[in-house]
């Protein structure tokens, strides 16, 4: 099995994560770097329509941006929903302890590759498969959900084109949403500049 992790934090920061596995396999996540397992596993290719399981933290109602993102990445990779891809959803409603029972139910519908929502996510569906790709993604501070799926989608495409996801480069967003939180502002005393707030990408009141 394989894990590939995808990091948006191009802040710089010093934050490191390090999870050991079996026979020595590791992955670093090193001021916003990210690696692969390093395991000659790759999605098994079928004669008909390949499936990709998608599971996801949420609702797809809160995660129409970031469903929209992964589906752009997926079409950069030659994939489009309905057509040339079929896609299995299983979301967990903000309950984080259905993530195993939910890959659990994705793997036996014999999807082809899992995408996850988070390291949480991943570490549930390595927990029940052994033999199907997993890819995931990581947010650090300031990096963009969006493009952050937009990246977990086109990883995913590659994999289900054939490609050794221990092949694949390391990835690695260059862009930074810009998020200001008036409410936190407010309660700290702050006065958040008009012009800022103009360029903000989201603002949380």
């Amino acid at each position: 099995m394989t894990v590939l992790s995808l990091s948006c934090n191009p802040s710089g920061s010093k934050d490191q994560m390090t999870v050991f596995i079996g026979r020595r396999e590791f992955i670093t996540l090193l001021g916003g770097a990210a690696a692969a397992w390093p395991v000659a596993t790759q999605a098994q290719q079928r004669s008909g329509t390949p499936v990709l399981g998608f599971l996801g933290s949420a609702t797809p109602q809160l995660w129409a941006d970031r469903l929209r993102a992964f589906h752009q990445g997926l079409n950069e990779s030659g994939y489009f929903e309905g057509r040339n891809v079929k896609i299995e959803y299983r979301w967990a409603e903000d309950q984080n302890t259905r993530f195993t029972s939910l890959a659990e139910d994705l793997t036996r519908s014999g999807v082809d590759v899992i995408a996850g929502c988070s390291f949480g996510a991943a570490l549930a569906a390595k927990a029940v498969t052994a033999t199907v790709p997993i890819v995931f993604a990581f947010a650090g501070d300031g990096g963009s959900l969006t493009e952050m799926y937009r990246l977990n989608g086109l990883y995913a495409g590659r994999i289900l084109n054939g490609e050794r996801p221990a092949d694949l480069p390391v990835q690695q967003s260059t862009k930074i949403d810009l998020i200001i939180n008036l409410k936190s502002a407010n309660a700290l005393g702050l006065t958040v500049p008009l012009p800022l707030l103009g360029r903000a990408d989201e603002v949380i009141e």
